[in-house]
């Protein structure tokens, strides 16, 4: 297998034919043909079937695919790994944070690690399901920092849990059902949630199992940004559910409420993910030790604004 017939077979996925395709890395239609058709002589299986609307993936070309974006991606990394030792900076880190811990223990954990590690080329996204998880398993991150959800498979993703916390359904400080104990009121409200519309039942299911509320899917709005959920939390009526430690960060605590009836439990876990296999880098084991060393001080720190919500025994390390 070569580069080149790899990067065929995502450029056809990516843009939904041979002849777009084939425009996007600037060969003939008949270069990717040829390529495409030499991969399947050469493993002995059909990768796509030609349609008159087009092409479509066999179950064998799917799973190469997966393989070939893996593969693309990998050597990208290298040569921006190489490109950065010829700067003069020895590591380059892609990583993505849970919106909460952005909010909260990040700015002090980022100052800390540049003041230690100054030569490392850091790229920070933020950690949204709907995003990260597809970019964990496309092996564009080295690792993300957010909950370890039921979805994320540890047949496919390694799992480090660092501590446990409870979230709690949120609206405006001024909501009108912020004292509100019915269900069916809550039911009937427009909720955010940072998963994708796929993963909308999933985001029901939470809310159901933690706080036994079962809004209408149509009625669940995607947000893949804390930019975003926060002036329309602000500003209409819709309903969320927070971490604890988040309505204690100075952007959150006097613009948005929880709703008392409905406080969760320490049920849900903040974990170090990335994909099964992959061996973390001396940068990314550096981010997480700082990282960790953020987090204990302040669940020890009885001056910490998140002390009341986090202590040593919420830590799994």
């Amino acid at each position: 297998m070569k580069t080149n017939q790899f990067t065929a077979l995502v450029a056809v996925a990516e843009t939904g034919s041979i002849r777009s395709a084939a425009k996007s890395v600037g060969l003939t239609q008949a270069a990717i043909t040829r390529t495409l058709r030499d991969l399947e002589q050469q493993q002995g299986v059909e990768l796509l079937e030609r349609t008159h609307t087009g092409v479509r993936f066999t179950e064998a070309g799917k799973s190469l695919l997966h393989h070939a974006r893996l593969i693309l991606s990998e050597i990208e990394k290298a040569k921006a790994d190489l490109n950065l030792i010829r700067s003069g900076q020895a590591e380059r880190l892609r990583i993505a944070i849970a919106p909460f811990i952005n909010f909260t223990f990040l700015p002090e954990c980022l100052s800390l690690y540049q003041q230690q590690y100054p030569h490392v080329f850091l790229e920070v996204f933020e950690g949204l399901h709907g995003i990260s998880v597809p970019q964990l398993r496309d092996g564009y991150l080295d690792f993300a920092l957010i909950q370890a959800s039921n979805f994320i498979t540890e047949n496919e993703f390694s799992i480090e849990p660092l501590f446990s916390y409870q979230a709690h359904v949120v609206g405006r400080n001024d909501h009108p059902l912020r004292h509100s104990g019915s269900i069916d009121e809550l039911n009937a409200m427009k909720w955010l949630a940072n998963y994708p519309p796929s993963l909308h039942n999933t985001f029901i299911s939470d809310l159901n199992r933690e706080f036994r509320l079962s809004p209408p899917p149509s009625h669940v709005v995607s947000v893949h940004s804390a930019g975003i959920l926060l002036p329309v939390l602000l500003q209409t009526d819709s309903l969320t559910v927070l971490p604890d430690l988040l309505l204690k960060s100075e952007c959150f605590a006097d613009a948005v409420a929880p709703l008392s009836a409905f406080k969760g439990s320490k049920s849900r876990i903040l974990g170090v993910v990335s994909r099964r296999g992959n061996v973390r880098s001396k940068a990314a084991t550096a981010f997480v030790a700082v990282l960790k060393q953020v987090i204990k001080q302040h669940a020890r720190r009885p001056g910490s604004p998140f002390s009341e919500m986090l202590s040593p025994k919420d830590l799994f390390y």
